[in-house]
């Protein structure tokens, strides 16, 4: 939403290369919040939350967040492909080798010294990915 809301700011209008910009983002956001519940799950039992490793069990929400990481990847490979995102925006592939650091401590997330860790690649992932992407955007448009 940040950055669709960015775009329509500046344009105020909508289109499809930037709805699919905004996919990895979005998803990217959302593994954040996801697999900082992990550590909070009997906390936030007890406390009568519903969260998505409570809900479905934190084995099951661990794949639900590796497969949400790898279709990061694969959608901006796909957006590149099918022309709608710029060739430079490959540039967020890097963080690839932190996601997958971070996928392995979240499949291992009964032992806290691998899910800490993971958890801190997760924010790199996040942070480098966008911001990586966004210097293939601007390097598009100098190019």
């Amino acid at each position: 939403m940040p950055v669709l809301g960015a775009y329509f700011v500046q344009t105020a209008q909508y289109n499809l290369p930037v709805l699919v910009a905004s996919i990895p983002s979005g998803i990217l956001v959302h593994n954040l919040l996801l697999l900082n519940e992990f550590p909070d799950t009997e906390a936030d039992r007890k406390a009568g939350r519903k969260t998505l490793p409570i809900a479905i069990g934190r084995r099951k929400a661990s794949w639900v967040y590796s497969a949400l990481t790898v279709a990061v990847y694969l959608w901006i490979i796909g957006g590149v492909l099918t022309g709608q995102m710029p060739a430079f925006s490959l540039l967020g592939l890097l963080t690839l080798p932190l996601a997958i650091k971070a996928i392995q401590g979240a499949l291992n997330n009964e032992d806290m010294t691998k899910l800490v860790p993971s958890m801190a690649n997760n924010v790199f992932v996040i942070l480098l990915t966008q911001l990586l992407m966004g210097i293939g955007y601007i390097l598009a448009g100098i190019f």
